[in-house]
């Protein structure tokens, strides 16, 4: 059915007198104007768009309520609600008869007026947050029309996302002339320095030992086997602040073992940070080698391979993607603590340390731009570590194709 010269007269001329019982009430007359010509153009190419839908065989009438639930929330939100907020109206109004074909452009219009409505003065943020999750779910059902699956996968991203709200409003507050003055610091960037290389030298030490001994621990079998994999645990069940006691009492100025004197030095910094550390490692590193099996190094030994050997050139490689991954979350860990550094290692001092300092002594509105600094500074290596394990992982797989390779051979 085409449209009729007669319905768009009548539409237009409903229009126009909308417009003129809404100039003298609401809006000033340029306004109007503008909203008349934004209104006109969603009834106009709303019709258009809703012709082609019914010559598809898609229904109309969910465009038809979109529009009615959309139009009158933009209409509350920009000229009653808050008027300074009418340039927004026209900003995100106009895109939503091109978008609609796209469920995810209605869908990304809602959120904005939610996060409009309920944001306040963290809006954006508001709207970038609930929006990554609502195109995450639109990406996962066009894969996969589970309903169930995206509730549940919703749920927990919307979950997720309120308790990191909070540091991506924290990362987003400063301006790049406030942050680049707060690098500038002396004592901002050796704080940030120092957190970087003792958390990368404690992560380094645990690399050294921890992996041989969560590959021993997945390949031995012993009596005890499963006392040892929850003593493993134990630091992270410890609160940290009694670690520090406990270096004090062996390592401090007066402790049993005075003479080492680890107490505020860089030694020190690594050592408790290695402590808090390195079961992170340790689990990961241990449930890789362990589901990996001991078939390819036993395949490797037929071969004439000596144990080191087999090691070194079949289990490391296999276990790469493994082993980064928990040298990164040891690393995240041993950046972050704070409990057991502020009494044992207090100077060198960290930037954990330095923005718990300022807070107590300035107040949160010092400590604020540091706080920003650390996270970006964080967030930066994470990215670079994230790509490292990308790599990794391609040769994960190469290695584990060969390693196929050489047991089919066998």
């Amino acid at each position: 059915m085409s449209i009729r010269r007669l319905d768009i007269a009548i539409w237009l001329g409903l229009l126009a007198l909308a417009h003129a019982l809404l100039v003298a009430r609401v809006v000033d007359p340029p306004v109007n104007v503008a909203f008349a010509v934004v209104n006109a153009y969603f009834l106009l190419f709303g019709a258009l768009l809703a012709q082609a839908r019914r010559a598809a065989g898609r229904p109309v009438a969910l465009y038809l309520a979109a529009y009615v639930a959309g139009y009158c929330g933009l209409i509350y939100l920009c000229f009653i609600y808050n008027p300074q907020w009418q340039p927004r109206f026209f900003l995100y109004a106009v895109p939503y008869v091109t978008l609609f074909r796209l469920p995810l452009g209605l869908t990304l219009l809602a959120v904005f007026i939610f996060a409009m409505l309920v944001g306040q003065s963290w809006s954006l943020q508001l709207f970038v947050a609930l929006g990554a999750v609502a195109v995450m779910l639109h990406l996962v059902r066009q894969y996969r029309r589970d309903w169930f699956l995206v509730a549940a996968l919703g749920v927990g991203a919307l979950l997720f996302a309120v308790f990191l709200f909070p540091v991506f409003c924290l990362a987003t507050t400063d301006s790049p002339q406030t942050l680049m003055e707060t690098f500038g610091q002396d004592g901002v960037q050796r704080a940030i320095a120092t957190s970087l290389l003792s958390a990368t030298a404690a992560a380094a030490v645990i690399l050294v030992f921890g992996v041989p001994f969560a590959w021993g621990l997945a390949r031995a079998q012993f009596r005890g086997k499963s006392l040892v994999e929850t003593l493993i645990d134990v630091p992270i069940l410890i609160p940290h602040s009694a670690v520090g006691v406990a270096y004090l009492l062996l390592f401090g100025e007066k402790g049993a073992w005075g003479t080492l004197d680890l107490a505020n030095t860089f030694a020190g910094l690594v050592a408790v940070q290695v402590f808090v550390s390195a079961p992170f490692l340790i689990k990961t590193v241990y449930g890789a080698f362990d589901a990996m099996g001991a078939q390819y190094e036993m395949t490797a030994r037929t071969l004439g391979a000596p144990p080191g050997a087999a090691f070194v050139r079949v289990a490391l490689p296999l276990g790469a993607r493994a082993i980064l991954i928990g040298f990164i979350l040891a690393w995240a860990r041993a950046v972050s603590e704070v409990g057991a550094v502020e009494l044992f290692a207090y100077y060198p001092m960290t930037a954990p340390i330095l923005i718990a300092n300022q807070v107590s002594q300035r107040g949160i509105d010092q400590a604020r731009p540091i706080a920003v600094a650390l996270v970006l500074t964080c967030l930066f290596a994470f990215l670079l570590l994230h790509v490292a394990r990308r790599l990794a992982t391609g040769a994960d797989r190469r290695h584990e194709a060969q390693a196929a390779v050489l047991s089919q051979s066998s």
